[in-house]
């Protein structure tokens, strides 16, 4: 009774997806920038931060680091513009370069520190300059000193021209030193005339990005396990976290799987299948009873196929007679 019960059930799913594809038939594909569940109208407007490029999407994608979206129902994702970054997904504007660092070209994932002997004393630069003849500077100075002469600024302290000023946000001086440092991947400074910088706290980050402020919660499906990590990282496949801030992913529960990286929750096993802890996919279960029951099924299709070629053959000899 099971057996037929689940043949008839096949019957029905056969029947409905031909109701269903004659009725697509008709509908208008979801246009860029908008998706829906099954690619066709009514469709909704992708949001902020991601994208849709192809006719009929049903689903969005969140712009990829280097790029933005300011606005809803986009066909494509904008570059960042020259001194300007932007290491994570599916974001709305792009950030600054901090002074000390660069980014020559558009579509920067991160800046870049000015090396050895070179400056940059402002933001959202494209270039850095190098130190005047006598003066010198270490990578991510925002200014150079004299090369001969030790500096009597204090820590937190740089060489300003006027005399020792404060480092800002984001960069440290040691005394002595006469420049003011960028904090590096990983760590942050949110005081002036700091004398080092702090290192990120699990489940935080600095985004890949050099001369931060504070630190970035890892939001759902990321985390960090360590301190003074440069980036959050993405759940692997057959994990999932749904918490803001973590240190770790979970294992999808016994019967539930996810194959993307970066999940907040996994699926359920469709119907008559199984997965163990942590699974990436489902499978069938190794059963007997799975492969009595699939070989009765076969059996009653095929009684049904000879019964109606029996029947078509009856009513052909019936019809010749008729004539």
């Amino acid at each position: 009774m099971m057996c037929l019960m689940h043949t008839l059930k096949h019957i029905f799913i056969f029947v409905f997806f031909l109701m269903s594809l004659s009725a697509s038939v008709f509908a208008m594909p979801c246009s860029p920038g908008t998706y829906s569940f099954d690619g066709q109208e009514p469709c909704a407007n992708c949001p902020a931060g991601s994208f849709a490029a192809e006719e009929g999407s049903t689903a969005c994608t969140s712009c990829p680091p280097g790029r933005f979206n300011p606005d809803e129902g986009q066909a494509e994702c904008i570059e960042c513009e020259i001194g300007q970054f932007q290491p994570d997904y599916g974001q709305t504007s792009c950030q600054s370069c901090s002074p000390g660092s660069y980014a020559p070209i558009t579509g920067s994932i991160t800046c870049t520190i000015c090396p050895e002997n070179e400056f940059q004393p402002n933001s959202e630069a494209m270039v850095c300059f190098e130190c005047e003849p006598g003066k010198v500077s270490l990578a991510g100075a925002n200014v150079c000193v004299d090369a001969l002469n030790s500096s009597s600024c204090l820590d937190g302290q740089y060489e300003s021209g006027m005399g020792c000023d404060n480092c800002g946000p984001g960069t440290y001086a040691q005394a002595g030193d006469g420049f003011c440092r960028v904090c590096a991947a990983g760590t942050f400074s949110d005081a002036f005339a700091a004398n080092a910088c702090t290192e990120c706290q699990e489940g935080t980050s600095s985004s890949f990005v050099i001369g931060r402020t504070d630190c970035t919660i890892c939001q759902v499906g990321t985390f960090t396990e360590n301190t003074g990590s440069p980036g959050c990282e993405d759940c692997p496949v057959g994990t999932f976290t749904e918490f803001t801030q973590s240190n770790s992913c979970q294992l999808c529960p016994e019967n539930t799987f996810t194959d993307m990286l970066g999940s907040t929750d996994c699926q359920h096993c469709p119907d008559g299948t199984v997965a163990m802890p942590g699974s990436s996919e489902c499978s069938m279960p190794q059963s007997s009873k799975n492969n009595r029951c699939q070989s009765s099924n076969s059996h009653f299709l095929l009684v049904l196929l000879i019964l109606f070629l029996f029947q078509y053959k009856q009513g052909m000899r019936l019809r010749k007679k008729l004539i």
